[in-house]
């Protein structure tokens, strides 16, 4: 394995994600913003940052946000 690639897989260990299982078995693994009051948006409708395809959720379904004591929903 590259030093690179290495590098990048130790990083992403520390980072909280938002793991997105879909119904077909396959997941899609989204990095939360470090950054406090920044939110990560999710729904249907293409201009939020994580787009869902089930017919369930809604087109601005929900938002997460990091806070000083961990990530509001």
């Amino acid at each position: 394995m590259s030093d690179d690639l290495q590098k990048q897989r130790e990083d992403d260990y520390f980072v909280d994600h938002l793991v997105v299982r879909h119904p077909n078995g396959q997941s899609d693994k989204f990095p939360l913003p470090p950054e406090e009051g920044t939110a990560l948006r999710l729904g249907r409708e293409l201009d939020n940052d994580v787009v869902l395809v089930d017919p369930r959720a809604s087109r601005y379904h929900a938002e997460l946000r990091r806070t000083a004591t961990g990530v509001e929903v």
